[in-house]
């Protein structure tokens, strides 16, 4: 083999080593970014996870704030409907407010004995602040 030749193999040679050498390094450069994207993976997992436990919490938290606040509003419907029942009238006033307040009972899926008890304060005559007919 002469000069030309070896210098045109070594130069081939150089050339693969080179290729070679950009291929281990991106390798390097690769695994790097895929073990950065499986931590992040990794945390996100974990954000996930306390995400799903403190929507678990925060369900059965509201869950319990409105069974209370179902609980109030029944208690609240029943005295004030009642008293004006054994009164035997109502005010236009009160009419409104104990029907918005039944509304959000309904709302919070009350019913049963606050519906007939509603039913029939709804049948109450009207009469003013003063007792007077309206």
């Amino acid at each position: 083999m002469n000069i030309a030749e070896t210098i045109t193999i070594l130069g081939a040679v150089v050339a693969l080593l080179g290729g070679i050498s950009r291929l281990i390094a991106e390798s390097r450069e690769n695994r790097r970014y895929n073990e950065k994207t499986a931590d992040n993976i990794e945390k996100i997992k974990s954000d996930v996870e306390q995400i799903k436990s403190t929507a678990d919490t925060n369900s059965d938290l509201i869950a319990k704030t409105a069974n209370g606040t179902k609980t109030l509003h029944r208690y609240r419907l029943f005295h004030d409907m009642q008293a004006d029942i054994i009164k035997g009238y109502t005010t236009l006033e009160r009419k409104r407010e104990i029907a918005k307040l039944f509304e959000s009972y309904k709302n919070l899926d009350g019913n049963g004995e606050i519906e007939l008890l509603y039913h029939e304060f709804l049948e109450l005559p009207l009469k003013g602040e003063e007792n007077a007919s309206i």
